[in-house]
């Protein structure tokens, strides 16, 4: 079943088919329709979340007005700085991964379910061991939940590694810009402005400066965790420790992750840790995740996330997380 539907039109057909091919190895469910001959292009037919036209094509759509419903219409230019039209331009020659993100946001203006108000799966992760697999856990399951809703996700490590693994992700911002901003903006404040895309993710950008996280009251927390409420959002954050404000988002989520090894010098640090969210009172939300997996044995240049979250940890997190609470239709 696809959710997004695109259709390509130009007369260059290597372009063509290289950029259908490379959405299609990006975008699980995305359907492509191409035609790069006037006359298939013009007896053809259907809905379109997004079409790309080239200027032939655009000038025929525009004048003979095909059996077409489009929902927004880009020009596929080859020169910059042309004007043609009034529509938005898609240069031919940028990188397609501009194209990725631009479905990825469109994708998100319109949420995956039908009732906003059942996009409120909020899940917390939280891991009282160095786990060398916590970050791309975290991030698969959001990839996971990120099929039926809009998923952001929200790195707290203190030094996190995610813009290393996301390397085609430009964090131009810290999550403490971010911050500023949402204070400093108020109501003017647009927070899918500040996201950034891997897949079906949206992502804040990480901290920069451990201190920082210290210096963020617990008020702007709640201000935050409304905004993203307010904007339809499913939630999954990754905590790096138990600061103040961490028991203060405990305490809203839908559910918590405790994220472990098997290996019995663990279970202790696994204990103290069930016993603390007992006397927070916070056991109910509670999922136990022995993560027996290890990333120790991988060089540097076989680091794949993309191969891991499809690979044995993302059998490992659907098979997991089919008798979750909060993400048991996933």
């Amino acid at each position: 079943m696809h959710d997004f539907s695109l259709l390509i039109c130009d007369e260059d057909s290597a372009y063509v088919n290289a950029l259908s091919e490379y959405l299609c190895g990006r975008k699980k469910r995305i359907s492509v329709v191409v035609h790069t001959q006037i006359d298939s292009f013009l007896n053809g037919t259907g809905h379109f979340d997004l079409a790309l036209l080239g200027k032939t094509f655009l000038e025929s759509y525009e004048s003979r007005h095909p059996d077409y419903e489009i929902d927004r219409m880009l020009y596929l230019s080859e020169n910059v700085g042309e004007n043609l039209t009034s529509y938005d331009i898609f240069y031919k020659f940028q990188s397609m991964s501009n194209l990725n993100d631009t479905i990825s946001k469109l994708r998100y203006e319109n949420p995956l379910c039908g009732n906003s108000n059942q996009c409120t799966d909020f899940i917390g992760i939280y891991s009282p061991i160095y786990h060398d697999l916590r970050l791309p856990f975290a991030l698969t399951l959001a990839h996971v939940m990120s099929k039926k809703q809009k998923v952001l996700f929200l790195d707290l490590e203190v030094f996190s590694v995610l813009p290393n693994l996301l390397n085609n992700v430009n964090f131009d911002k810290s999550f403490t810009d971010i911050v500023y901003l949402m204070e400093s903006q108020g109501d003017d404040f647009q927070l899918n402005e500040h996201v950034v895309f891997y897949e079906d993710i949206a992502i804040l950008p990480s901290i920069k400066n451990p201190k920082d996280l210290f210096l963020i009251q617990n008020e702007t927390w709640m201000n935050l965790y409304s905004l993203i409420t307010a904007s339809g959002y499913g939630l999954v954050i990754l905590f790096d420790q138990l600061f103040p404000y961490a028991i203060t988002l405990f305490e809203e989520m839908s559910e918590l992750v405790l994220l472990g090894k098997q290996e019995a010098f663990y279970g202790y640090t696994m204990k103290q840790c069930e016993e603390f969210f007992s006397e927070k009172e916070l056991s109910e939300k509670l999922h136990l995740v022995e993560l027996n997996m290890s990333a120790a044995q991988l060089r540097r240049d076989s680091y794949s996330l993309s191969s891991l979250m499809e690979g044995n940890l993302g059998s490992f997190v659907q098979n997991e997380f089919k008798r979750a609470s909060a993400i048991s239709n996933y």
